[in-house]
């Protein structure tokens, strides 16, 4: 069995393998859940009361909050909410979000200039967390999920640097447009992967001179004016239609310690949530969670062996890696890069700070970067002794702390899908409802969902919402 490992392509075939059973671990429990949040819900009635509604939903958005965008995401939002209703759009989306873990850690590699990209899949894919806030893609499955799809494969394509057609190059300039025009949080991630490239194209020389070179290479400046293009079309909408969306009005300067807080919070949120969740009861979910099988409990323990071995074997795709140190400070700048915007505004610091809802659209771009920051962490820590013993000692201590830790998101994880089911079981008995021919007239709320486990805006018409429902969906029963 050592000899096996010894080579170092098999030792990557393992890595490889391990990582696509991890990723379908996950696409088993992400397509559990559907429709948990009231966004969620008014997208839903927005799409069930036809095309004007959802105009109107669409322009009202963009208008209201400032957002340029939104003529893209929101109506992928709303055919969302409506598709979530099939188990394969939930496949589907699953799917594409995993995908995304893949083309990052290949656009690593090549960046970092190390083959690290089957391990980095190994992870982002072992510790994904859900659970009742806003993540893809489970809440809203596509608003992350497809924006950074266009963001990632155009940059991965950039970075190959090889046989790049004309028409190729241009098409995944566009592609890299429309996905950061489409959220900010798409183009806080592709502006990041371009400061990055940034710095390998100089080669870590910070001279004036070399940046300014670095910058009009052929490489980085298409994405950058690209960039500029978009930040100036979303200035010039805020600046046409000033925002009135409390979520994106920034905070007086005075609260800046309460956004450097917040930011750090969002950083860590979906690294630490997992603890939250299994040791404390569900603190976002409206349910409280059903003691886990002992099936659950074996689960647990078999996927925490499995990534702790699996880490153990990988510290060799780690070594060698170029000044990890140097890696570790840039992937946590790139953290709190990509949350510092949204942690500056108020509604984000009091939900954070006052209500402990840390976690958001945000947290999903840090919850990359930090990622990558304990990875290279740890290949610093590995390197620094020089005895070969303690080098050992450290890697297995690594390797138990990502064991432990995975076995930690894995029941967080069941208990909050076993929670989220009972929520989402509303919908699945709705379809069966929904035909029934005693249906009243009146308090549809307490027929589809008489314990109101789902979640809707304050003042949210719930009765309204499932005479909507009745009329789009009976027909269909006869």
């Amino acid at each position: 069995m050592g000899g096996i490992f010894q080579s170092a392509e098999n030792r990557s075939r393992v890595i490889w393998c391990v990582g696509i059973a991890f990723a379908a671990v996950q696409v088993s429990q992400l397509i559990r859940g559907y429709r948990i949040t009231a966004d969620d819900v008014a997208f839903f009635q927005a799409g069930l009361q036809g095309w004007d509604a959802s105009v109107e939903a669409t322009r009202g958005i963009a208008e209201g909050q400032g957002r340029i965008g939104a003529f893209v995401i929101i109506p992928i939002n709303i055919l969302s909410a409506l598709a979530s209703d099939f188990v394969s759009f939930r496949i589907f989306s699953a799917v594409l979000y995993i995908l995304n873990f893949l083309l990052l850690s290949l656009w690593l590699e090549r960046v970092i200039a190390h083959r690290i990209a089957a391990p980095m899949f190994l992870v982002f894919a072992a510790f994904n967390i859900t659970d009742f806030v806003h993540l893809p893609p489970i809440s809203y499955p596509l608003q992350n999920t497809l924006p950074f799809f266009f963001v990632i494969a155009s940059r991965l394509y950039v970075v190959r640097g090889e046989g790049h057609s004309s028409a190729g190059t241009a098409l995944s300039l566009v592609f890299f447009g429309f996905g950061m025009v489409a959220t900010e949080y798409a183009f806080l991630l592709g502006t990041a992967m371009l400061g990055a490239e940034w710095l390998k194209q100089v080669g870590g020389r910070l001279e004036l001179v070399s940046l300014w070179r670095g910058l009009l290479s052929t490489h980085i400046l298409p994405g950058v004016a690209m960039a500029a293009l978009v930040f100036a079309v979303y200035v010039g909408w805020r600046l046409a239609f000033p925002s009135r969306y409390p979520g994106n009005q920034i905070a007086s300067f005075s609260e800046l310690p309460r956004g450097i807080r917040t930011a750090a919070w969002h950083v860590i949120s979906l690294h630490l949530l997992p603890y939250l969740d299994t040791f404390i009861s569900l603190p976002y979910s409206p349910l409280r969670p059903r003691p886990l099988s002992w099936f659950s409990w074996l689960g647990a323990t078999i996927y925490g062996a499995s990534l702790g071995m699996t880490v153990y074997l990988a510290r060799h795709s780690f070594s060698g890696l170029r000044r990890p140190f140097v890696v570790a400070v840039l992937a946590l700048g790139a953290a709190f890069y990509v949350v510092f915007p949204i942690s500056l505004t108020a509604t984000h610091q009091s939900w954070c700070l006052d209500h402990r809802v840390c976690a958001f659209l945000d947290s999903q771009l840090a919850y990359l970067a930090f990622t990558v920051f304990l990875a290279a962490l740890g290949t610093w820590l590995i390197a620094r002794p020089t005895a070969e013993r303690w080098k050992m000692r450290i890697a297995i201590g690594i390797s138990a702390f990502a064991a432990l830790h995975a076995v930690i998101v894995f029941i967080a994880n069941q208990r909050v899908l076993d929670a989220m089911e009972r929520v989402t079981n509303v919908w699945e008995s709705a379809k069966v409802t929904v035909c029934r021919h005693d249906l009243p007239q009146q308090d549809l709320s307490k027929v589809f969902d008489p314990s109101d486990l789902l979640v809707m805006h304050p003042g949210f018409d719930r009765n309204a919402f499932w005479a909507d429902y009745v009329d789009a969906r009976r027909p269909a029963c006869f």
